[in-house]
């Protein structure tokens, strides 16, 4: 016997079967669909590459649930947050900037300030040295300045020197009387102390070297010593001159006439009325005053060259060449010729190892010259000929 319950089951059971055999195809074609679906989403990935969004990608990938009636869906899943954002969702953290390294500082940078620009200096052409401007109240003496300058400019320096000379001895301030002598030692430099020979000039001739000749034997007729001749005309050694050769001769003597009051000491070629200047130098004179005033001459055989000396008044010896000989390198003994310094003994010009010394009063009485200035004067006195007047 069957029970009104299981009638009810077993019409249930009938039903569910029923539904079953109805709903077979219906899940054939939905699987046919899922299929296609997934090729279709397959061949887009694969024909667009990066266009597949990710929303189809989660949709392939959904699992199905069965519908009554037949039909499937696709249950929803939930999204990935890292693949999509709500309409609204808050926007994700970004990450926070890095700060970016501050740059070193870098040394400051100290300006140094521009020079000034200079001017463009415009250069001018060196100006002509001039003689030095000669004049006189005379009007005699500036006629005869005038033509001797002239007859300078025009290398007539002989004729020119004799003009200057007659300047030179007339009545002249000492000023104009400077310049004067500063402008014949320059003409000097060429008719006395070089190889040039002037026709015009009465002081200098030319000689012809013979067989045999000397030096030493040519000098003494002419009154100056070998040395000078030598210098004057180049000659290395005096043994190298050879025959036919043309040289320079001065006609001496030469004196000196040295001014106390100037410590000056001038050289003259000649005598009396035609002596002619030739160059000044400086001194130095004896202490207190002691140095006389008079004529004298230069004593034969006085002439010395490295002296040895003793101190008169301590009685010490200096050997010659000895450097700290006060006579220093050359020494010129004199002898009194007049009244006044005949009977005076043991004068004479020397050089000196102090030359702060020229100028003043600091020797034993005798006239001490410079170094390379008694060497010059040396050269061109002769003993017994060359007379030294000093005056007051």
């Amino acid at each position: 016997m069957v029970l009104d319950s299981q009638m009810g089951r077993a019409g249930a059971g009938r039903q569910y079967m029923s539904s079953r055999r109805k709903r077979g195809p219906l899940r054939l074609i939905a699987a046919l669909l899922v299929v296609a679906g997934v090729g279709f989403v397959c061949w887009r990935m694969i024909a667009g590459g990066d266009d597949a969004g990710p929303n189809q990608a989660n949709a392939d990938n959904s699992p199905t649930i069965e519908q009554p009636g037949g039909h499937t869906t696709i249950a929803p899943q939930p999204r990935d947050p890292a693949l999509t954002t709500p309409q609204h969702a808050a926007p994700l953290p970004q990450p926070k900037p890095q700060p970016k390294p501050k740059p070193k500082p870098q040394p400051k940078r100290v300006e140094q300030p521009q020079p000034k620009p200079q001017p463009k200096r415009i250069e001018q052409p060196a100006p002509t040295p001039s003689r030095p401007q000669l004049a006189s109240n005379n009007e005699q003496v500036n006629r005869q300045i005038t033509q001797a300058l002239k007859l300078v400019q025009q290398n007539r320096l002989a004729e020119g020197r004799a003009y200057l000379n007659q300047v030179l001895a007339s009545d002249i301030s000492a000023q104009l009387a400077e310049q004067v002598r500063r402008e014949m030692s320059a003409v000097n430099e060429k008719l006395v102390f070089s190889p040039l020979i002037d026709k015009h000039d009465p002081f200098s001739s030319q000689y012809v070297i013979r067989d045999n000749d000397a030096l030493s034997r040519i000098a003494p007729p002419h009154k100056v010593p070998w040395q000078f001749i030598q210098k004057i005309n180049r000659i290395p050694r005096p043994e190298r001159i050879r025959p036919g050769q043309r040289i320079k001769i001065i006609e001496g003597p030469f004196h000196v006439v040295i001014t106390k009051s100037q410590y000056r000491a001038d050289i003259y070629l000649g005598e009396g009325q035609t002596r002619m200047y030739v160059r000044s130098y400086r001194v130095g004179l004896g202490e207190f005053n002691s140095t006389p005033t008079g004529a004298f001459v230069v004593k034969r055989g006085s002439k010395l060259e490295n002296p040895e000396w003793h101190n008169p008044r301590n009685s010490k010896y200096y050997a010659a060449n000895d450097p700290t000989n006060p006579i220093g390198e050359r020494w010129i003994g004199l002898q009194g010729i007049d009244e006044n310094t005949r009977e005076l003994r043991s004068y004479g010009l020397h050089g000196t190892i102090e030359p702060e010394s020229i100028g003043k009063q600091a020797s034993m009485g005798c006239i001490r010259f410079l170094p390379e200035d008694i060497i010059e004067v040396f050269d061109m006195l002769v003993g017994g000929k060359s007379t030294v007047v000093i005056l007051p």
